[in-house]
């Protein structure tokens, strides 16, 4: 297990932390990359106009992926999946790991080709959390059984 961090009061071991992938920085890069060709020499008036409004609607597009990726925390611990996300409007969760049922995850094909995906752990009560955009979710929820199998484990100790 990784050292104690601090993340949300707790001074609980991480397990494990995940991250928002750079896909998220896709988006902004499309607008750059259609910006730059429309403002080249080559291109008519308006299609220079045009690129410099993609090339700036790529920064607050760039602007809000960074704060995305910033501001989004996902951590494993012995007894919980904490996570926060946003930074201006804030949201924190909490799924304590004896209410887990099931942790799934969806990826698109460009998903498994870059290894991000969407992670989806359902708990007890039909209730369900979504991570979207982690990078290595197979890790993820390999790390949340390995933690559930953990715990268990020391439930039949004890008993």
């Amino acid at each position: 297990m990784a050292p104690r961090e601090n993340y949300f009061g707790g001074d609980e071991p991480v397990a494990y932390r995940a991250h928002v992938h750079w896909i998220v920085f896709g988006p902004s890069c499309v607008l750059i990359a259609f910006g730059a060709l429309l403002t080249s020499d080559a291109a008519g008036i308006t299609s220079h106009a045009i690129g410099w409004l993609a090339l700036l609607c790529a920064v607050p597009t760039a602007l809000i992926a960074l704060s995305m990726r910033a501001s989004t925390l996902v951590i494993v611990t012995s007894s919980a999946i904490l996570a926060k996300k946003g930074a201006v409007h804030s949201e924190q969760a909490e799924l304590r790991i004896e209410k887990i049922e099931a942790v799934d995850i969806r990826q698109s094909a460009l998903g498994r080709i870059f290894n991000y995906g969407t992670v989806v752990v359902r708990v007890a009560g039909n209730a369900t959390m979504e991570f979207d955009l982690l990078t290595f979710p197979a890790e993820f929820k390999r790390q949340v059984k390995r933690v559930i199998a953990e715990r268990n484990a020391q439930r039949t100790d004890i008993a």
